[in-house]
Protein backbone atom coordinates (compact mmCIF):
# COMPACT_ATOMS: atom_id res chain seq x y z
CA UNK A 1 0.00 0.00 0.00
CA UNK A 2 1.00 3.47 -0.68
CA UNK A 3 1.13 5.81 2.28
CA UNK A 4 -1.03 9.35 0.96
CA UNK A 5 1.57 11.96 0.74
CA UNK A 6 3.58 13.84 -1.63
CA UNK A 7 -0.26 15.48 -2.33
CA UNK A 8 -0.43 18.47 -5.20
CA UNK A 9 -2.03 21.44 -3.84
CA UNK A 10 -5.34 21.90 -6.10
CA UNK A 11 -8.34 24.04 -6.06
CA UNK A 12 -10.12 20.59 -6.66
CA UNK A 13 -12.82 20.26 -3.95
CA UNK A 14 -13.21 16.83 -5.24
CA UNK A 15 -9.02 16.13 -4.35
CA UNK A 16 -9.92 17.70 -0.90
CA UNK A 17 -12.61 14.86 0.09
CA UNK A 18 -10.76 12.07 -1.29
CA UNK A 19 -12.22 8.70 -0.53
CA UNK A 20 -9.15 7.01 -1.16
CA UNK A 21 -6.90 9.37 0.81
CA UNK A 22 -9.24 9.11 3.77
CA UNK A 23 -9.25 4.84 4.01
CA UNK A 24 -4.85 4.96 3.27
CA UNK A 25 -4.77 7.16 6.72
CA UNK A 26 -7.40 4.45 8.49
CA UNK A 27 -6.06 1.66 6.71
CA UNK A 28 -1.82 2.04 7.05
CA UNK A 29 -0.57 0.76 10.66
CA UNK A 30 2.44 3.40 11.12
CA UNK A 31 -0.18 5.97 10.94
CA UNK A 32 -2.69 4.37 13.76
CA UNK A 33 0.58 5.07 16.54
CA UNK A 34 -0.78 7.01 18.84
CA UNK A 35 0.12 8.93 21.96
CA UNK A 36 -2.40 7.70 23.92
CA UNK A 37 -1.33 4.27 24.66
CA UNK A 38 -0.80 3.95 28.11
CA UNK A 39 -1.05 7.69 28.99
CA UNK A 40 -4.39 8.31 27.89
CA UNK A 41 -7.97 6.26 28.61
CA UNK A 42 -10.14 6.02 25.84
CA UNK A 43 -12.62 9.53 26.87
CA UNK A 44 -9.07 11.66 25.22
CA UNK A 45 -8.77 9.66 22.09
CA UNK A 46 -8.86 11.60 18.88
CA UNK A 47 -9.83 9.69 15.77
CA UNK A 48 -9.44 10.52 11.58
CA UNK A 49 -13.15 11.78 10.15
CA UNK A 50 -13.63 12.57 6.73
CA UNK A 51 -15.08 16.31 5.38
CA UNK A 52 -18.54 15.80 5.74
CA UNK A 53 -18.18 14.19 9.56
CA UNK A 54 -16.05 16.89 10.53
CA UNK A 55 -19.06 19.16 9.71
CA UNK A 56 -21.32 17.20 11.85
CA UNK A 57 -19.59 17.54 14.65
CA UNK A 58 -19.38 21.24 14.39
CA UNK A 59 -23.50 21.36 13.66
CA UNK A 60 -23.38 19.33 16.95
CA UNK A 61 -21.58 22.24 18.43
CA UNK A 62 -24.18 24.76 17.32
CA UNK A 63 -26.92 23.07 18.42
CA UNK A 64 -25.35 22.35 22.11
CA UNK A 65 -24.30 25.70 22.36
CA UNK A 66 -21.00 25.17 22.25
CA UNK A 67 -17.88 26.18 20.48
CA UNK A 68 -15.73 24.93 17.82
CA UNK A 69 -11.84 25.36 17.24
CA UNK A 70 -9.75 23.88 13.81
CA UNK A 71 -6.21 24.34 13.69
CA UNK A 72 -4.42 23.89 10.05
CA UNK A 73 -0.52 24.36 8.95
CA UNK A 74 -0.98 26.10 5.76
CA UNK A 75 2.32 26.56 4.19
CA UNK A 76 1.04 29.64 3.00
CA UNK A 77 -2.22 31.55 3.72
CA UNK A 78 -2.21 33.12 0.35
CA UNK A 79 -1.36 30.60 -1.72
CA UNK A 80 -3.45 28.03 -0.01
CA UNK A 81 -6.79 30.21 1.28
CA UNK A 82 -8.74 29.41 -1.58
CA UNK A 83 -8.34 25.75 -0.93
CA UNK A 84 -8.89 26.63 2.83
CA UNK A 85 -12.54 28.28 1.46
CA UNK A 86 -13.69 25.56 -0.74
CA UNK A 87 -13.24 23.20 2.67
CA UNK A 88 -15.08 25.47 4.86
CA UNK A 89 -17.84 25.33 1.53
CA UNK A 90 -17.67 21.31 2.04
CA UNK A 91 -17.78 21.39 5.88
CA UNK A 92 -20.49 24.23 5.51
CA UNK A 93 -21.07 24.56 9.39
CA UNK A 94 -18.19 26.90 9.98
CA UNK A 95 -15.76 26.33 13.17
CA UNK A 96 -15.65 29.68 15.16
CA UNK A 97 -12.19 29.82 15.06
CA UNK A 98 -9.03 29.08 13.05
CA UNK A 99 -5.99 28.83 13.63
CA UNK A 100 -3.53 29.29 11.27
CA UNK A 101 0.21 27.99 11.08
CA UNK A 102 2.71 28.81 8.92
CA UNK A 103 0.98 31.96 7.28
CA UNK A 104 4.24 32.70 5.58
CA UNK A 105 2.85 36.65 5.74
CA UNK A 106 4.95 39.39 6.46
CA UNK A 107 4.36 43.28 6.61
CA UNK A 108 4.67 43.30 2.91
CA UNK A 109 2.29 40.80 1.91
CA UNK A 110 -0.35 40.86 4.34
CA UNK A 111 -3.67 41.20 1.44
CA UNK A 112 -6.21 39.09 -0.21
CA UNK A 113 -6.59 36.78 3.20
CA UNK A 114 -9.85 37.67 4.57
CA UNK A 115 -12.75 35.12 4.97
CA UNK A 116 -16.40 35.97 5.33
CA UNK A 117 -17.71 35.87 8.46
CA UNK A 118 -14.37 36.17 10.07
CA UNK A 119 -11.92 38.67 11.70
CA UNK A 120 -8.28 38.23 11.55
CA UNK A 121 -5.49 38.75 13.63
CA UNK A 122 -1.68 37.64 13.39
CA UNK A 123 1.57 37.24 14.16
CA UNK A 124 4.14 37.78 11.20
CA UNK A 125 6.90 35.76 10.45
CA UNK A 126 10.21 36.81 10.66
CA UNK A 127 11.68 34.54 8.05
CA UNK A 128 10.27 32.75 4.71
CA UNK A 129 8.04 30.45 6.89
CA UNK A 130 6.47 30.63 9.90
CA UNK A 131 4.15 33.21 10.80
CA UNK A 132 0.34 32.42 12.78
CA UNK A 133 -2.72 34.00 13.10
CA UNK A 134 -6.43 33.50 14.22
CA UNK A 135 -9.71 33.66 12.06
CA UNK A 136 -12.19 34.80 14.60
CA UNK A 137 -16.18 34.47 13.86
CA UNK A 138 -18.27 38.16 14.03
CA UNK A 139 -20.05 38.63 17.31
CA UNK A 140 -17.23 36.87 19.43
CA UNK A 141 -15.91 39.32 22.48
CA UNK A 142 -12.40 38.91 22.47
CA UNK A 143 -9.17 41.01 22.83
CA UNK A 144 -5.68 40.68 21.95
CA UNK A 145 -3.47 39.62 24.54
CA UNK A 146 0.54 40.66 23.18
CA UNK A 147 1.75 40.96 26.45
CA UNK A 148 0.79 36.82 26.20
CA UNK A 149 3.03 35.81 23.48
CA UNK A 150 5.86 34.03 22.95
CA UNK A 151 8.61 36.18 22.09
CA UNK A 152 11.96 34.46 21.63
CA UNK A 153 14.06 33.90 18.15
CA UNK A 154 12.41 30.86 16.49
CA UNK A 155 9.04 31.10 17.56
CA UNK A 156 5.85 33.38 16.71
CA UNK A 157 2.33 33.45 18.53
CA UNK A 158 -0.80 34.85 18.67
CA UNK A 159 -2.83 35.11 21.76
CA UNK A 160 -6.53 36.51 22.27
CA UNK A 161 -8.75 36.56 25.31
CA UNK A 162 -12.43 35.44 24.87
CA UNK A 163 -14.23 38.09 27.39
CA UNK A 164 -17.17 35.61 29.49
CA UNK A 165 -20.20 38.20 31.48
CA UNK A 166 -20.84 35.13 33.73
CA UNK A 167 -17.97 32.74 32.71
CA UNK A 168 -14.38 32.39 33.22
CA UNK A 169 -12.53 34.31 30.02
CA UNK A 170 -10.43 32.22 27.87
CA UNK A 171 -6.94 32.92 26.19
CA UNK A 172 -6.66 30.98 23.11
CA UNK A 173 -3.27 30.69 21.36
CA UNK A 174 -1.40 29.86 18.46
CA UNK A 175 1.86 28.86 17.88
CA UNK A 176 4.90 28.02 15.37
CA UNK A 177 7.79 26.46 16.56
CA UNK A 178 10.38 26.42 13.75
CA UNK A 179 12.48 23.26 13.85
CA UNK A 180 15.82 25.21 14.06
CA UNK A 181 14.52 26.61 17.39
CA UNK A 182 16.14 25.60 21.21
CA UNK A 183 14.04 23.30 22.61
CA UNK A 184 15.42 23.69 26.08
CA UNK A 185 14.53 27.34 25.83
CA UNK A 186 10.98 27.16 24.18
CA UNK A 187 10.32 24.55 26.88
CA UNK A 188 11.41 26.72 29.61
CA UNK A 189 9.32 29.71 28.23
CA UNK A 190 6.00 28.12 27.36
CA UNK A 191 5.87 26.31 30.98
CA UNK A 192 6.66 30.12 32.64
CA UNK A 193 3.96 30.72 29.95
CA UNK A 194 1.39 28.17 31.53
CA UNK A 195 2.21 28.96 35.19
CA UNK A 196 1.52 32.50 34.81
CA UNK A 197 -2.14 31.26 32.84
CA UNK A 198 -2.46 29.15 35.49
CA UNK A 199 -1.98 31.96 38.07
CA UNK A 200 -4.28 33.57 36.91
CA UNK A 201 -7.18 31.43 36.65
CA UNK A 202 -7.62 31.48 32.96
CA UNK A 203 -9.59 28.68 30.31
CA UNK A 204 -6.80 27.58 28.03
CA UNK A 205 -6.30 26.56 24.71
CA UNK A 206 -3.09 26.39 22.95
CA UNK A 207 -2.69 25.21 18.87
CA UNK A 208 0.23 24.99 16.58
CA UNK A 209 2.51 23.27 15.12
CA UNK A 210 5.46 22.69 17.70
CA UNK A 211 7.60 20.29 15.41
CA UNK A 212 8.22 18.12 18.31
CA UNK A 213 6.72 14.28 17.61
CA UNK A 214 4.60 13.23 20.34
CA UNK A 215 4.81 9.67 19.14
CA UNK A 216 8.10 9.65 20.04
CA UNK A 217 7.50 10.54 24.33
CA UNK A 218 8.75 7.02 24.75
CA UNK A 219 12.20 6.65 23.23
CA UNK A 220 13.20 10.49 23.00
CA UNK A 221 14.29 12.22 26.51
CA UNK A 222 13.29 15.59 25.47
CA UNK A 223 10.14 15.04 24.18
CA UNK A 224 9.35 13.07 27.11
CA UNK A 225 10.34 16.02 29.65
CA UNK A 226 8.21 18.00 27.21
CA UNK A 227 4.88 16.02 27.64
CA UNK A 228 5.75 15.63 31.50
CA UNK A 229 6.05 19.73 32.02
CA UNK A 230 2.88 19.59 30.12
CA UNK A 231 0.96 17.13 32.40
CA UNK A 232 2.71 19.21 35.29
CA UNK A 233 1.21 22.03 34.61
CA UNK A 234 -2.86 20.37 33.92
CA UNK A 235 -2.43 20.55 30.45
CA UNK A 236 -3.65 17.93 28.48
CA UNK A 237 -2.60 17.06 24.92
CA UNK A 238 -5.56 15.76 23.00
CA UNK A 239 -5.04 15.17 19.65
CA UNK A 240 -3.10 12.08 19.78
CA UNK A 241 -2.66 10.23 16.21
CA UNK A 242 -0.03 11.57 13.25
CA UNK A 243 -1.41 15.07 11.66
CA UNK A 244 1.62 15.55 9.09
CA UNK A 245 2.11 12.58 6.61
CA UNK A 246 4.61 11.93 3.72
CA UNK A 247 4.82 9.08 1.60
CA UNK A 248 7.53 7.86 4.29
CA UNK A 249 6.73 9.27 7.44
CA UNK A 250 4.22 9.99 10.13
CA UNK A 251 4.39 12.53 12.83
CA UNK A 252 1.90 14.06 15.45
CA UNK A 253 4.23 17.85 15.57
CA UNK A 254 0.35 19.50 15.39
CA UNK A 255 -0.81 19.87 19.14
CA UNK A 256 -4.19 21.23 21.14
CA UNK A 257 -3.39 21.52 24.74
CA UNK A 258 -6.06 22.74 27.65
CA UNK A 259 -6.25 23.05 31.07
CA UNK A 260 -10.03 22.53 30.97
CA UNK A 261 -10.35 19.58 29.31
CA UNK A 262 -13.08 17.75 30.57
CA UNK A 263 -14.64 20.76 28.39
CA UNK A 264 -13.57 18.88 25.17
CA UNK A 265 -16.81 17.48 23.61
CA UNK A 266 -15.06 16.10 20.33
CA UNK A 267 -11.92 15.85 19.21
CA UNK A 268 -9.89 14.35 15.73
CA UNK A 269 -8.34 14.92 12.94
CA UNK A 270 -9.70 16.07 9.12
CA UNK A 271 -8.29 14.36 6.42
CA UNK A 272 -7.94 16.58 3.63
CA UNK A 273 -5.67 17.04 0.82
CA UNK A 274 -4.10 20.50 1.07
CA UNK A 275 -0.73 20.00 2.60
CA UNK A 276 1.37 17.40 4.29
CA UNK A 277 -0.35 18.70 7.22
CA UNK A 278 -3.91 17.76 8.39
CA UNK A 279 -6.28 19.97 9.88
CA UNK A 280 -7.46 19.10 13.40
CA UNK A 281 -10.01 20.17 15.74
CA UNK A 282 -11.82 20.31 19.02
CA UNK A 283 -15.59 21.40 20.18
CA UNK A 284 -15.57 22.57 23.78
CA UNK A 285 -18.41 22.78 26.00
CA UNK A 286 -19.48 26.59 27.57
CA UNK A 287 -20.34 24.64 30.61
CA UNK A 288 -19.49 21.32 32.03
CA UNK A 289 -22.01 19.33 33.26
CA UNK A 290 -22.11 18.78 37.15
CA UNK A 291 -23.18 15.56 38.84
CA UNK A 292 -23.87 14.49 42.52
CA UNK A 293 -20.74 12.21 43.58
CA UNK A 294 -21.59 9.72 46.13
CA UNK A 295 -19.39 10.38 49.14
CA UNK A 296 -18.85 7.80 52.18
CA UNK A 297 -16.91 8.13 55.55
CA UNK A 298 -16.50 5.49 58.16
CA UNK A 299 -18.84 5.80 61.48
CA UNK A 300 -16.61 5.82 64.70
CA UNK A 301 -19.38 6.24 66.66
CA UNK A 302 -19.63 3.33 68.32
CA UNK A 303 -15.88 2.29 67.99
CA UNK A 304 -14.64 0.81 71.09
CA UNK A 305 -10.46 -0.19 70.64
CA UNK A 306 -10.65 -2.75 72.91
CA UNK A 307 -13.16 -5.05 71.25
CA UNK A 308 -11.34 -4.08 68.26
CA UNK A 309 -8.07 -5.62 69.10
CA UNK A 310 -9.90 -8.29 70.52
CA UNK A 311 -11.03 -9.61 67.20
CA UNK A 312 -7.43 -8.59 65.83
CA UNK A 313 -5.69 -11.05 68.03
CA UNK A 314 -8.28 -13.58 67.88
CA UNK A 315 -7.48 -14.22 63.91
CA UNK A 316 -5.84 -16.83 63.13
CA UNK A 317 -3.21 -16.03 61.38
CA UNK A 318 -1.71 -19.65 60.63
CA UNK A 319 -3.15 -19.33 57.12
CA UNK A 320 -0.52 -16.27 56.39
CA UNK A 321 2.01 -18.91 56.00
CA UNK A 322 2.54 -19.92 52.61
CA UNK A 323 5.39 -19.48 50.12
CA UNK A 324 3.57 -16.60 47.88
CA UNK A 325 4.25 -12.93 49.87
CA UNK A 326 1.24 -11.48 47.75
CA UNK A 327 -1.15 -13.89 48.55
CA UNK A 328 -0.35 -13.84 52.15
CA UNK A 329 -0.87 -9.88 51.81
CA UNK A 330 -3.50 -10.42 50.28
CA UNK A 331 -5.37 -12.21 52.82
CA UNK A 332 -3.93 -10.08 55.56
CA UNK A 333 -5.84 -6.86 54.25
CA UNK A 334 -8.95 -8.82 53.86
CA UNK A 335 -8.81 -10.03 57.82
CA UNK A 336 -7.96 -6.43 58.83
CA UNK A 337 -10.86 -5.13 55.98
CA UNK A 338 -13.23 -7.22 57.56
CA UNK A 339 -12.62 -6.56 61.09
CA UNK A 340 -12.71 -2.96 60.46
CA UNK A 341 -15.92 -2.74 58.08
CA UNK A 342 -17.78 -4.39 61.68
CA UNK A 343 -16.25 -1.58 64.13
CA UNK A 344 -15.98 1.20 61.88
CA UNK A 345 -18.87 0.85 59.34
CA UNK A 346 -18.53 2.59 56.30
CA UNK A 347 -21.64 4.82 55.28
CA UNK A 348 -23.10 7.34 52.98
CA UNK A 349 -22.56 10.99 53.86
CA UNK A 350 -26.47 12.87 53.27
CA UNK A 351 -26.21 14.89 50.41
CA UNK A 352 -27.51 18.15 52.70
CA UNK A 353 -24.41 17.18 55.01
CA UNK A 354 -21.72 17.51 53.03
CA UNK A 355 -20.40 20.89 52.90
CA UNK A 356 -21.12 20.72 56.27
CA UNK A 357 -18.98 17.92 57.08
CA UNK A 358 -16.17 19.35 55.65
CA UNK A 359 -15.47 21.51 58.43
CA UNK A 360 -14.45 18.92 61.50
CA UNK A 361 -15.42 21.57 63.94
CA UNK A 362 -19.05 21.44 63.06
CA UNK A 363 -20.24 18.74 65.60
CA UNK A 364 -23.89 16.81 65.72
CA UNK A 365 -24.58 19.59 68.72
CA UNK A 366 -23.79 22.45 65.83
CA UNK A 367 -26.04 20.91 63.04
CA UNK A 368 -28.80 20.68 65.73
CA UNK A 369 -28.65 24.39 66.69
CA UNK A 370 -28.12 25.17 63.10
CA UNK A 371 -31.35 23.20 62.45
CA UNK A 372 -33.21 24.78 64.48
CA UNK A 373 -32.26 28.22 64.26
CA UNK A 374 -33.28 27.80 60.38
CA UNK A 375 -36.64 26.78 61.58
CA UNK A 376 -36.99 30.19 62.62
Amino acid sequence: MNYPGAWAYSNSTTNLGSKDLFQDIIECPDNNRNLEEGIYNENFESKYYNIKQTGSFFRKAKKQHAFSIMHYNMRSLQKNLSILRDLLGLIKEIPDIIAISETKLNENNTYNISLPGYEFIHTNSKTSAGGVGFYIANGINYVPRHDLEISIEGVESSMFEIIHKRQKNIILGCIYRHPSNDRTQFHETLEATLTELNGKGYEVFLLGDININFLKYNVDASTSEYLDMLFGKGFMPIITKATRITNHTSTLIDHIYTNVPQKILKSGICVVDITHHLPMFCTVAEKVSTTVETRYFRDFTNFREDLFLKDVSEENINCLACDDVNRSMNKLASILQNITDKHVPVRKIPYNKRKLMKNPWISNAILISIKKRQAF
